[in-house]
């Protein structure tokens, strides 16, 4: 039998570097509109990993806000939360299962103007060799490089 599988989508710095491309080249999208991206690209991701039968858990993760797990929840995932995220989820009241509800058109509509979005939202928005060197992706990628990996690798013993 196949071991867990799981599929992490850093939906807090999907936010993070399409907020940067937005203020470099698209005013029309607003902050309003940033702090839902990731929560779009996790909401079709999960859509679609269910309508495949995909036997894979999505695990959101890097999540700036309480908004990142409220406008998750029912879904059937692996939630990586940080303790100030689980100390602010304590104080929220309102537990409407939220998975099944899309994030308003008008606001995909202005992420889809933006290229780098369109990237990571359509299901073949790259390839797998552009995935490498997708902002966001390649971010992540040298944080853990320069700020995890190396100090440790630097370490004598």
């Amino acid at each position: 039998r196949p071991g867990l599988t799981i599929a992490v989508l850093m939906v807090g710095r999907l936010d993070d570097y399409l907020r940067d491309v937005a203020q470099a080249s698209f005013p029309g999208v607003r902050e309003s509109d940033i702090i839902q991206s990731g929560t779009a690209a996790i909401k079709r991701a999960y859509e679609i990993f269910n309508e495949r039968g995909y036997d894979t858990f999505l695990m959101p993760a890097g999540c700036r806000g309480t908004y990142h797990i409220t406008e998750l929840a029912g879904a059937k995932m692996i939630m990586s939360i940080a303790p100030k995220i689980s100390e602010l989820l304590l104080k929220e009241t309102d537990c409407t299962e939220r998975i099944g509800e899309p994030v308003a058109k008008d606001v995909i509509d202005r992420l889809l103007t933006m290229p780098e979005f369109r990237k990571a939202y359509e299901p073949d928005g790259m390839s797998r060799r552009e995935f490498i060197t997708f902002g966001s992706a390649n971010r992540t990628t040298d944080q853990f490089i320069n700020d995890g990996w190396n100090p440790l690798a630097s370490f004598k013993y």
